[in-house]
Protein backbone atom coordinates (compact mmCIF):
# COMPACT_ATOMS: atom_id res chain seq x y z
CA UNK A 1 0.00 0.00 0.00
CA UNK A 2 1.07 3.46 -0.87
CA UNK A 3 2.04 5.47 2.09
CA UNK A 4 1.15 8.76 0.28
CA UNK A 5 -1.53 8.57 2.38
CA UNK A 6 0.29 9.89 5.18
CA UNK A 7 1.92 13.13 3.57
CA UNK A 8 1.67 16.58 5.25
CA UNK A 9 0.23 18.90 2.42
CA UNK A 10 -0.49 22.25 1.90
CA UNK A 11 -3.82 23.24 -0.21
CA UNK A 12 -3.91 27.07 -1.22
CA UNK A 13 -6.46 28.93 -2.93
CA UNK A 14 -5.38 32.79 -4.21
CA UNK A 15 -6.81 35.65 -5.94
CA UNK A 16 -3.63 36.98 -8.01
CA UNK A 17 -4.64 41.11 -8.09
CA UNK A 18 -4.99 42.55 -11.42
CA UNK A 19 -2.34 42.81 -14.12
CA UNK A 20 -0.27 40.78 -11.86
CA UNK A 21 -0.12 37.16 -13.51
CA UNK A 22 3.26 37.55 -14.91
CA UNK A 23 4.55 38.76 -12.02
CA UNK A 24 3.12 35.69 -9.89
CA UNK A 25 4.39 33.53 -12.65
CA UNK A 26 7.86 34.27 -12.41
CA UNK A 27 7.52 33.92 -8.42
CA UNK A 28 5.88 30.61 -9.17
CA UNK A 29 8.80 29.66 -11.08
CA UNK A 30 11.95 31.02 -8.74
CA UNK A 31 9.76 28.86 -5.91
CA UNK A 32 9.09 25.83 -7.82
CA UNK A 33 13.05 26.10 -9.02
CA UNK A 34 14.18 26.04 -5.41
CA UNK A 35 11.56 23.56 -4.20
CA UNK A 36 13.32 21.47 -6.84
CA UNK A 37 16.62 21.15 -4.93
CA UNK A 38 14.86 20.00 -1.64
CA UNK A 39 14.51 16.43 -1.55
CA UNK A 40 11.77 16.46 1.32
CA UNK A 41 9.49 18.56 -1.23
CA UNK A 42 7.73 15.38 -2.37
CA UNK A 43 5.74 17.72 -5.42
CA UNK A 44 5.08 21.76 -5.46
CA UNK A 45 2.22 22.47 -8.34
CA UNK A 46 0.75 25.26 -8.84
CA UNK A 47 -2.14 25.62 -11.82
CA UNK A 48 -4.86 28.75 -12.63
CA UNK A 49 -8.95 28.98 -12.93
CA UNK A 50 -9.24 32.36 -14.20
CA UNK A 51 -7.38 34.69 -12.07
CA UNK A 52 -7.28 31.99 -9.31
CA UNK A 53 -4.19 30.09 -8.13
CA UNK A 54 -4.05 26.71 -6.72
CA UNK A 55 -1.27 26.05 -4.94
CA UNK A 56 -0.24 22.17 -3.71
CA UNK A 57 2.82 21.00 -1.77
CA UNK A 58 3.73 17.87 -0.07
CA UNK A 59 6.25 16.64 2.70
CA UNK A 60 6.78 13.48 4.19
CA UNK A 61 6.77 15.33 7.76
CA UNK A 62 5.67 18.41 8.98
CA UNK A 63 9.14 19.26 10.18
CA UNK A 64 10.22 19.41 6.69
CA UNK A 65 7.15 21.49 5.78
CA UNK A 66 8.66 24.10 8.02
CA UNK A 67 12.40 23.83 6.89
CA UNK A 68 10.55 24.18 3.13
CA UNK A 69 9.10 27.64 4.52
CA UNK A 70 11.86 28.65 6.29
CA UNK A 71 13.99 28.30 3.05
CA UNK A 72 11.20 30.24 1.11
CA UNK A 73 9.64 32.38 3.16
CA UNK A 74 11.03 35.62 1.50
CA UNK A 75 9.34 34.09 -2.06
CA UNK A 76 6.28 33.37 -0.09
CA UNK A 77 6.00 36.93 1.21
CA UNK A 78 6.29 38.10 -2.50
CA UNK A 79 3.64 35.98 -3.71
CA UNK A 80 1.09 37.39 -0.43
CA UNK A 81 1.33 40.81 -1.55
CA UNK A 82 0.41 39.85 -5.14
CA UNK A 83 -2.07 37.58 -4.16
CA UNK A 84 -5.24 37.44 -1.70
CA UNK A 85 -5.09 34.38 0.15
CA UNK A 86 -8.52 32.75 -0.01
CA UNK A 87 -8.03 29.76 1.65
CA UNK A 88 -5.84 27.41 2.96
CA UNK A 89 -6.10 23.62 4.40
CA UNK A 90 -3.44 21.40 6.17
CA UNK A 91 -3.97 17.84 6.17
CA UNK A 92 -2.08 14.71 7.46
CA UNK A 93 -1.42 12.68 10.11
CA UNK A 94 -2.78 13.66 13.46
CA UNK A 95 0.59 13.46 14.97
CA UNK A 96 2.05 15.63 12.39
CA UNK A 97 -0.30 18.42 12.55
CA UNK A 98 0.66 20.15 16.63
CA UNK A 99 3.64 21.40 15.14
CA UNK A 100 2.50 23.18 12.12
CA UNK A 101 -0.83 24.70 14.48
CA UNK A 102 1.35 27.72 15.49
CA UNK A 103 3.57 28.78 12.66
CA UNK A 104 0.44 28.52 10.36
CA UNK A 105 -1.86 29.66 12.52
CA UNK A 106 -1.65 33.10 11.23
CA UNK A 107 -2.97 32.16 7.67
CA UNK A 108 -5.86 30.28 9.56
CA UNK A 109 -5.87 27.28 7.99
CA UNK A 110 -8.72 24.57 7.23
CA UNK A 111 -7.33 21.36 9.39
CA UNK A 112 -7.34 18.13 7.62
CA UNK A 113 -6.92 14.65 10.05
CA UNK A 114 -6.00 11.94 7.50
CA UNK A 115 -7.61 8.42 8.30
CA UNK A 116 -5.47 5.58 9.49
CA UNK A 117 -5.73 3.60 5.90
CA UNK A 118 -8.33 0.56 5.97
CA UNK A 119 -6.54 -3.06 5.81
Amino acid sequence: MSRLSQLVTIQALFRVHPGRREIVDRLLAELDRRASGEPLVLFHEASFHSDNLALRIAFPSAVSLLDHLADTSDGFERLLSETDLIRMEVHGPEAELPQLRGPLGVFQPDWFVLVAPRS
